[in-house]
């Protein structure tokens, strides 16, 4: 029996792969990319006919299972891929970011089906190899499919969060702050202090020697004419 992943995980999916996309190679409209991904992502259940989008299409989907079977050729990178090429080959090119989407969209979803149980995985090397390749045996429908759900979810997240910040520092960069190549007590040791110029007493020290002197002499004068 071939299981599979239900669609809330699909979407869940479909917007994580457009943000972890971005966060490699920036996309100018992200929100539009997310938004087809995440639709995109419900496509190869297709022929499926019991499947979210399956049930929607009706006959249309039936057919398709009946012809190809469920995760046959509509679950192949190969063909997502041709498609991706022939609409950015008839499309206009204000269609870029839809194709891009439908790309990111499907693909993740065939990655989130090599996550399933055995023997219910992807043929990721057909036509060349006619064989179902998965990397988990996760189970739809439980505790386990929630788990790596909510794991894929805050996985993204700090990914998306961890580039805002070398984005954030890149710019700092591009805007003239600099950061040392050399270490933090090498930097701080060349940092240049500001100097504090202390009073000195030594005019005060000759001010009182002077003084004494003078009296000094005063006291010898007057011993010699006391007489």
């Amino acid at each position: 029996m071939v299981i599979v992943m239900t669609y809330g995980t699909h979407i869940a999916g479909g917007v994580c792969a457009a943000l972890l996309v971005n966060t490699v190679a920036p996309i100018d409209n992200i929100a539009l990319v997310t938004a087809v991904s995440a639709f995109s992502a419900l496509i190869p259940d297709i022929d499926k006919a019991d499947s979210k989008l399956g049930r929607k299409l009706g006959p249309v989907s039936s057919w398709i299972e009946g012809t190809f079977g469920h995760r046959g050729l509509f679950h192949t990178p190969i063909l997502y891929v041709a498609l991706y090429f022939l609409m950015s080959f008839l499309l206009p090119i204000s269609f870029e970011w839809i194709t891009l989407g439908f790309l990111i969209g499907t693909i993740s979803h065939l990655v989130l089906d090599s996550f399933n149980s055995k023997n219910s995985g992807v043929k990721w090397l057909y036509p060349i190899i006619n064989k179902r390749f998965s990397i988990l045996h996760i189970r739809t429908r439980t505790s386990g499919e929630t788990m790596f759900g909510f794991v894929m979810v805050f996985f993204t997240i700090a990914v998306v969060l961890l580039s805002n910040d070398i984005i954030s520092v890149n710019t700092a960069l591009s805007t003239g702050f600099e950061i040392p190549e050399f270490g933090i007590t090498e930097y701080l040791s060349n940092i240049e202090m500001p100097t504090f110029e202390f009073p000195t007493f030594e005019k005060y020290e000759w001010t009182i020697v002077e003084d004494l002197t003078s009296k000094f002499e005063e006291v010898e004068i007057s011993k010699l004419f006391s007489w």
